[in-house]
């Protein structure tokens, strides 16, 4: 508070004190601070109504000429103020006449440090923004270009201009000096009023931690100075995509601004607090701090290639299986396959997806979403015929890979870019088997040989059946059953009727279900049936559990509970077994009966055919192939009871034949054909009358064993009668 004194001569010393009206622009601003007020008969009191700020009015005084800012004259010679000029005008209480008198009051009000340096950053526009390469819109608020709390800087820039950066500090004198740096080497702040400074070209490596310490000295009459800010290292987006520092202002550097700001460690968005003293009216040296946060994007450019999502990809597509017909099945077809994904870790990149040339006839690719289509069906057993057929084979100039587990492959060639990287890959796509062959047999009719007698545990096989599939997989795997011939037209297989009807093929072998071996069940016997001849059923595709339904001898499809179409086709083939036949039966005289009588008449002439033997041989070849011999047992003469010549009934050898006594000097009278069997006399027979034991032999020609039987017949010759009757004794 200022006290004002005034002395009067007259004896009236009651005096009143007021402020006169203000004759410009200062006295108005000045009886805007202060006021006056009696105090005693000859004391006044000027007050402050409200405290100037001595920095706002800086800001004034740069537009209006009637306001004096007083400066000193040097930098080091302390604080400097605003003087503040008006009047005051003194009124006695006189009558009747009251007189009055003015004075000039001038106010100075000292500057302390109270203002921090206020930091305004100005990053560049949306133009120079998208000079740089920043095309794409990332956030809901726009491009980062609009973006006033953001900058920019390229990607892989060594240089590069960001943004101004205006200091504000109205403080007087050494307070209103600033020294302001930022807290991250890859940004530098370079002041606009230092010459020869070009952000476009390469700085002195030397220059940088100078520049980043500069300090300038803001202008009492502007308070404020400028700097540009600069990022002097390159970065690479895809690993740092935004950069958030500090520029920190520090006032009064002169003191103790450099350990101060070394010691300065965390600093927030919001300028520090101040506490006010009267440090600033007695010298003490005072440091405020003002600190903005930046934040700069690091922008785009296409400077890495697209990636493929996976290492390798693989589809499955299905065979045509025959569904679709007709002529516009081919211009028509359009199966989707799968999708192929690229990424790319750049911003600005549009990433487009296309085929080799030489597959666009047999795939299509969707060029924005890399969805990838067959223009066309495939066989795959004609796909594997090609393949056999040339070293290298294409199909529309598409790669074909035969695995040797038969699987078959198109390898088209996908490959996608960015419009400056080019990156491709090789799809591998199944082409998925589906059961369209039918089993062939390698034989329509299959003969095999058994010889008859084996016993089925001793046997090895009989013979293989074997039927291919030019499918894969499971729709290749066979089952091999025996049908026999009558089964055929009931199309049914029943476990109970195979395994209580004993019929000719089933009954007598049996088949492997997985290799296609034949195998006896029972002996065979030749002489009862010479073969057998029943079907083997081939069937891909199989499923036991439906082993009990009918089977048509066709494609056939059924459905299961999840309503997935099952195929399997069947195929037939003929076997006959034809039984080889063993030595194992003797010939069968048949006639003449064994122990049987020949009447001859006296007198036959030599050749004459007695008789002829007859023998039979059930089996085949020369095992059933008969030759006969014939030897003389005994000869007797007999003695005739009647001189008249004839033979009465009782004309008959002794009983005791083979006790009578022999001739020891007959003649070989008979002998026999031995492939005939025809009995005739050697010699005529000239024996009135005589009995003759023949002992007739037949046997087999078959090897390594022949079987042999014997049978014995008499010959009785008589005197002028023939006896045709043959007696069995």
């Amino acid at each position: 508070m200022l006290k004002i004194y005034c002395g009067c001569l007259d004896s009236i010393l009651q005096m009143t004190f007021s402020l006169a009206q203000p004759l410009n622009t200062q006295e108005r601003l000045a009886l805007q601070y202060f006021g006056i007020r009696t105090v005693s008969s000859n004391q006044a009191a000027i007050y402050v109504i409200q405290t100037p700020d001595v920095d706002s009015l800086h800001i004034r005084a740069a537009g209006l000429g009637d306001i004096n800012t007083v400066q000193s004259n040097s930098e080091s010679s302390g604080p400097v103020g605003q003087e503040f000029t008006f009047h005051a005008i003194v009124r006695d209480n006189g009558y009747p006449h009251q007189l009055s008198s003015r004075a000039k009051i001038t106010v100075r009000v000292q500057d302390v440090n109270d203002m921090a340096p206020a930091i305004f950053v100005s990053f560049l526009n949306t133009a120079a923004a998208d000079t740089v390469g920043t095309h794409r819109q990332d956030y809901s608020t726009g491009s980062l270009a609009t973006e006033r709390n953001r900058g920019l800087v390229l990607e892989n820039v060594e240089r590069a201009f960001i943004a101004f950066v205006n200091v504000q500090d109205f403080d007087s004198g050494p307070w209103g000096q600033v020294q302001c740096r930022t807290n991250n080497d890859a940004f530098l702040l370079v002041p606009v009023t230092e010459a020869g400074l070009d952000t476009k070209n390469s700085f002195p490596v030397d220059s940088f931690s100078q520049l980043h310490q500069s300090v300038t000295t803001a202008s009492m009459n502007s308070g404020e100075v400028g700097f540009k800010l600069l990022a002097v290292k390159p970065f690479d987006r895809e690993k740092t995509s935004e950069v958030s520092f500090h520029i920190i202002c520090v006032d009064n550097p002169s003191s103790t601004a450099t350990t101060y700001m070394n010691q300065f460690g965390a600093y927030s968005t919001q300028t520090a607090s101040h506490n006010y003293n009267a440090g600033g009216l007695s010298g003490v040296p005072v440091q405020l701090t003002g600190t903005s946060a930046v934040r700069v994007i690091v922008t785009d450019e296409n400077d890495n290639p697209p990636v493929f999502l996976r290492n390798q990809y693989m589809f499955i597509l299905d065979e045509f299986d025959g569904s679709v017909v007709g002529s516009s099945f081919l211009t028509e077809f359009k199966k989707f396959i799968g999708q192929i994904a690229a990424s790319d870790p750049d911003t600005t990149s549009k990433l487009t997806y296309h085929l080799d040339s030489n597959s666009g006839d047999t795939f299509s690719i969707d060029k924005e979403t890399g969805k990838l289509y067959s223009k066309r069906p495939f066989d795959r057993e004609q796909l594997v015929l090609l393949s056999h057929s040339t070293g290298q084979p294409t199909i529309n100039g598409v790669q074909v890979m035969v695995e040797p587990d038969g699987s078959v492959y198109l390898v088209p060639v996908v490959t996608v870019t960015d419009g400056l990287h080019n990156v491709s890959t090789i799809v591998r796509v199944l082409i998925q088997d589906v059961n369209d062959n039918v089993p062939m047999f390698t034989k329509t009719n299959y003969e095999f040989t058994v010889p008859e007698n084996e016993q089925p545990v001793q046997s090895s096989t009989v013979g293989l059946v074997e039927a291919q599939d030019a499918d894969v997989g499971w729709n290749a795997q066979i089952t091999y059953r025996l049908l026999d011939i009558h089964e055929q037209s009931t199309g049914r297989f029943k476990k109970d009727l195979f395994d209580h009807q004993r019929l000719s093929g089933r009954s007598c072998f049996t088949v492997s279900s997985k290799s296609g071996q034949l195998r006896l069940l029972r002996k065979l016997d030749r002489e009862q049936q010479t073969h057998h001849i029943f079907y083997v059923l081939a069937i891909d595709n199989p499923k036991e559990e439906f082993s009990d339904m009918p089977w048509k001898f066709r494609d056939t499809a059924m459905t299961d509970s999840s309503r997935k179409v099952w195929v399997s086709h069947t195929a037939t083939a003929t076997v006959t077994i034809i039984v080889a036949d063993v030595n194992d039966n003797a010939p069968k005289i048949t006639y003449p009966p064994s122990h049987g009588v020949v009447n001859v008449e006296s007198g036959t002439l030599a050749g004459h055919n007695l008789f002829t033997v007859v023998a039979e041989d059930p089996d085949a070849g020369e095992n059933g192939t008969v030759r006969y011999t014939l030897t003389l047992a005994t000869f007797e003469r007999v003695r005739q009871s009647s001189t008249s010549g004839n033979n009465s009934s009782t004309d008959q050898p002794q009983a005791a034949l083979l006790g009578a006594n022999r001739d020891t000097q007959q003649r070989n009278l008979f002998s026999i054909d031995e492939t005939t069997g025809m009995v005739f006399a050697v010699e005529k027979l000239v024996e009135q009358s005589a009995t003759y034991l023949l002992v007739i032999g037949a046997h087999d020609l078959g090897k390594p064993e022949q079987r042999k039987i014997t049978s014995t017949v008499t010959v009785r010759i008589q005197v002028g009668r023939i006896y045709h009757d043959i007696c069995i004794l």
